[in-house]
């Protein structure tokens, strides 16, 4: 049985409400949502919505609990959640938000059609640069890295600790091979030099040896 008791309201926004009807939720679906945004369980966020029963009651837990399982209302937590209102209880269903607008992006209403699409590039961006500035393994990178330039890999690894890096018996082939042949210039270098007097090297060229 409901009681008297004068039920707080949450803020709806305009964007709330815009993209609320857009998910094809009803009036009282898009309050249980911004119930949510304002940090309020599913039962405390029905009662606010206005749904019927007593605000701790079996029947208006119920009410939330199917409130939240509804597909506009977690297309709707989807919008919201992309846009930064955080509703950690209730984890949105962005495949179903993203069907949605996808739908209206499609349709022949033309203000909803522009304000789907506007909606879809955004999510689309949004995810695009979340994933360029995701943390990369390491080793991830450096196996990448030595599959083109073995030696540079180990360079990078010694330099930046990184543990737990190693190069595969190919790879090590053309590292250990890539060491000798930077050994061998280094003796032919030092070779040549020391044919050369500290006398020429003064005069600044190469006197012919005599017999």
């Amino acid at each position: 049985m409901d009681t008297d008791e004068v039920r707080d309201k949450p803020r709806l926004t305009p964007e709330l409400l815009e993209y609320g009807e857009l998910c094809g939720c009803t009036e009282k679906q898009i309050a249980f949502a911004a119930a949510l945004i304002e940090g309020n369980n599913y039962t405390e966020a029905a009662w606010r919505a206005g749904y019927a029963g007593g605000r701790d009651s079996v029947q208006m837990r119920s009410a939330g609990s199917s409130a939240a399982r509804a597909k506009p209302v977690q297309a709707l937590i989807a919008w919201a959640e992309s846009r930064g209102l955080g509703i950690p209880d209730a984890p949105g269903d962005m495949d179903e938000l993203v069907r949605i607008l996808w739908t209206h992006a499609r349709s022949k209403d033309k203000q909803a059609s522009i304000k789907a699409t506007a909606e879809l590039q955004r999510i689309e961006r949004e995810e695009r640069e979340a994933k360029s500035n995701q943390f990369r393994d390491p080793i991830e990178a450096l196996n990448e890295i030595a599959e083109v330039m073995p030696a540079l890999a180990v360079i990078l690894a010694t330099e930046n600790n990184v543990q737990g890096f190693q190069l595969n018996d190919e790879q090590r082939q053309a590292y250990e091979g890539f060491r000798r042949k930077i050994a061998l210039e280094y003796l032919n270098e030092q070779r040549s030099r020391a044919l050369i007097s500290p006398e020429t090297k003064a005069n600044g060229h190469i006197e012919e040896a005599t017999a």
